[in-house]
């Protein structure tokens, strides 16, 4: 498997873990919540944080 591929995979399932987190919490009806997503990327060993919308 190539590295894209495997990144890939990963931020699938980290969509899907964060979905179902949501629904364990708030119950399958979620049609009259608003939610919001702040994010945030950091690369060990340097000094550098950038914000990022989340998709």
């Amino acid at each position: 498997m190539s590295i894209l591929k495997a990144v890939s995979n990963v931020n699938e399932a980290q969509k899907e873990t964060l979905t179902r987190k949501i629904v364990e919490h708030f119950g399958e009806d979620l049609s009259d919540r608003t939610f919001a997503l702040w994010g945030l990327a950091f690369k060990p060993n340097t000094d550098c944080a950038m914000h990022r919308a989340a998709c």
